[in-house]
């Protein structure tokens, strides 16, 4: 649902290292420049900062925090998007967060 929600998102997003389009492909979010980022397995949106994700107790992949997303949320998305930050479960096997 979120990586739907996001689809459009990705395209804007730009490195910040360099501020070079990032494109994304699997699990991996890379700028034109070379510089490597995990992706949010919800979202899909590339995770360029400490603190902002966490990991699943079962899959240990990384989801982008609920704050993190409503700050995107804000910043990209039209005002009448909602989205279902409150999610306490991985999107990506349905497991339980350890940070």
């Amino acid at each position: 649902m979120l990586r739907d929600t996001f689809r459009h998102v990705l395209s804007r997003i730009r490195c910040v290292f360099c501020d070079t389009v990032m494109t994304v492909k699997d699990a991996e979010a890379m700028c034109g420049n070379g510089h490597a980022f995990a992706t949010c397995v919800s979202s899909g949106i590339p995770i360029m900062a400490p603190g902002i994700s966490r990991v699943c107790a079962v899959c240990g992949l990384r989801c982008l925090k609920p704050s993190e997303l409503e700050k995107l949320s804000k910043e990209f998305l039209d005002d009448t998007v909602k989205i279902d930050t409150a999610a306490e479960l991985c999107g990506g096997c349905g497991g339980k967060f350890i940070v």
